[in-house]
């Protein structure tokens, strides 16, 4: 009697040196059945369904007899390349009434009947049973059930490290092929088999794992109790992990949005996320945090703002205020103009030199809002205007033994005091070999970057108001590129301080004053550029002396920025544009051969 032919195989894969080892599931794709019929006096074959494998009397009587052959293929690799074979069957008894158990072999067909018989069209039955019935045995004691509902096995058909039998399956298959059969031929009874696969692990190469972009996140409130997080869509991600900045998962999501809900209102929540595939993940964004709103009411209209505090320090003023309760954030109005300076969060307003017009007084004026989940917006009442503060219009001289500079690789960085009182100043800083205004800032300090090695000298003046004169310039101090040095220049440089003067005069002289100097930085008398109208909103026109043609003209900024150029001058008059600039004053600089014409620019 057959019975239990066989144990449930676990296996686990080890890596080989060298090697890595992939395992695939492969259901059968194709099947073929044999009947064999004996019961009259010669025995004729007819094709089957081939999932019934019996002896029609159940007792191994070989009258009518039922046999098959299942395909598997797997493309992608061939069999020489397989490690082990694991077949899972599903399989149960026909024969109710008989006492024993239906057993059947489980076989590999010859080569050659394999490579003979087609699995489709027609074939010869007769060939194709016998094929099935005399293959190689590759399961040593076949298998068999007395269970007439399906059960499963899971047979060991071969082990390549194993020893013995198992270890011999492989000996059988074709080594170049993608695909292998096996017959299946009673032994006793009959079995019907309900389904067949095989786990076949086999070697192979690892895929190089591609780790996504990290994303981008953005979080915003969405009412008093959610929040919304968006990112973009990275290459290589198939989802997207959500946590909190505390670690918490969130969830995982294949799309690029993500409503976080059930929040505290008025709470802050902060997020961070990492793509994600089958095989790695990208790191974490940086988190990203966002305020639930209030749930709010109109009680905030009944409060007024208090501004309590005012300060300057270095030109920078700072006005704060007393926090209201209900406040989602603050918007601050300029009281001279009733101008809408920005909304904040902060109970500060910050007021930079760069802001700040000298010769103007400057209060602000503050509103708090709350902003609720229903979209309504409520205001409170406006503070009183703060204290006033009167931006200085003075020009002091500039000090001098003031500049100095850092110089680190070659990079130079010029650096000097403010100068007091504190005003709102121009800072104007030249180069005192060419004249040429190198920069204009409100800082105390200017960047001009990698210079080449050698000793530049450098001179610098104050500005006030538009108004107010310039100051007198400062001596010149030379900067030497290598050693760091710095030390008052001599003083046949100072006598260029008149002729500067010349070049940016104050707003006192014509707006048509130029000057022309050659290469040494000498003055050359009865040259000059004349630019009508000067001042402009729309156009200027250039004349051109005949000398400077082939030359180069460009319109620079207060800060020597280039804004435009014709670097071949053909025409004796050139007309630029000046409409799209914002108001203020620029220059005109036309060069050719060492020689220089300037002239100032007012667009109005």
């Amino acid at each position: 009697m057959i019975k239990n032919f066989t144990l449930f195989f676990l296996f686990i894969v080890f890596p080989f040196y060298g090697q890595v080892l992939n395992t695939v599931v492969v259901t059968a794709s194709k099947k073929q059945g044999a009947f064999k019929d004996c019961s009259l006096s010669s025995c004729n074959y007819f094709e089957s369904f081939g999932d019934e494998i019996s002896y029609s009397d159940g007792t191994g009587g070989q009258s009518d007899t039922k046999n098959a052959r299942y395909l598997f293929e797997h493309p992608g690799f061939n069999n020489d390349k397989i490690r082990k074979i694991i077949l899972e069957i599903s399989i149960s008894k026909i024969f109710q009434s008989t006492a024993v158990d239906a057993g059947m072999s489980i076989k590999m067909p010859n080569s050659s009947c394999n490579s003979s018989l087609a699995w489709s069209g027609f074939i010869n039955q007769q060939t194709l049973y016998s094929c099935n019935q005399n293959g190689t045995s590759i399961f040593q004691n076949g298998i068999g059930t007395g269970n007439t509902s399906a059960t499963t096995f899971f047979l060991s058909i071969y082990d390549k490290n194993a020893t013995g039998f198992i270890g011999q399956t492989i000996n059988y298959f074709t080594p170049g092929s993608d695909s292998f059969t096996f017959s299946f031929h009673p032994l006793v009874g009959g079995v019907q088999i309900h389904s067949a696969k095989v786990h076949i692990t086999y070697e192979g190469t690892a895929p190089v794992p591609v780790v996504p972009a990290t994303p981008t996140l953005t979080a915003t409130a969405a009412g008093a109790s959610g929040v919304s997080l968006t990112w973009n869509a990275v290459a290589n991600a198939t989802g997207y992990e959500i946590q909190t900045c505390s670690n918490q998962q969130i969830g995982i999501v294949s799309g690029t949005t993500y409503l976080v809900s059930g929040l505290s209102s008025a709470t802050s929540y902060g997020y961070k996320i990492r793509a994600r595939n089958s095989t790695v993940s990208s790191a974490f964004s940086a988190c990203k945090y966002a305020t639930t709103l209030s749930d709010c009411n109109s009680a905030i209209t009944s409060v007024t703002p208090e501004v309590y505090s005012y300060s300057q320090l270095s030109g920078v003023v700072t006005y704060k205020w007393h926090p209201v309760t209900q406040a989602n954030f603050y918007r601050v109005y300029r009281c001279e103009t009733n101008q809408l300076l920005g909304e904040t969060t902060a109970t500060e307003f910050i007021f930079t030199p760069k802001q700040l017009k000298p010769g103007e007084s400057y209060s602000i004026k503050v509103v708090a809002v709350d902003y609720c989940s229903g979209g309504a917006t409520y205001l409170s009442k406006t503070s009183a205007c703060s204290y006033v503060h009167l931006v200085k219009c003075v020009s002091n001289e500039f000090p001098e033994n003031a500049i100095y500079a850092t110089v680190e690789a070659g990079n130079v960085t010029l650096r000097w005091p403010h100068v007091y009182p504190y005003g709102n100043y121009v800072y104007q800083i030249f180069n005192c070999a060419t004249l040429q205004m190198i920069g204009n800032t409100y800082e105390t300090s200017l960047a001009l970057g990698n210079l080449p090695v050698g000793t530049t000298s450098y001179m610098i003046r104050t500005k006030g108001c538009e108004a107010s004169p310039v100051s007198p310039l400062s001596s010149c101090y030379e900067v030497v590129i290598g050693s760091g040095v710095n030390k008052e220049a001599t003083a046949n440089l100072l006598h260029k301080q008149e002729l500067l003067n010349g070049i940016v005069a104050d707003d006192s002289q014509s707006f048509n004053d130029s000057l022309s100097i050659d290469e040494s930085g000498s003055r050359e008398n009865g040259a000059g550029l004349l630019v009508y109208p000067n001042p402009s909103e729309d156009n200027i026109t250039v004349t051109i002396p005949k000398e400077f043609l082939g030359g180069q003209l460009a319109l620079y900024d207060l800060y020597n920025k280039m804004i435009w150029k014709n670097d071949n001058i053909r025409a004796a008059a050139e007309t630029i544009e000046v409409k799209q600039l914002p108001a203020g004053i620029y220059f005109l600089s036309v060069r050719i051969q060492g020689r220089t014409l300037m002239a100032r620019v007012v667009r109005k």
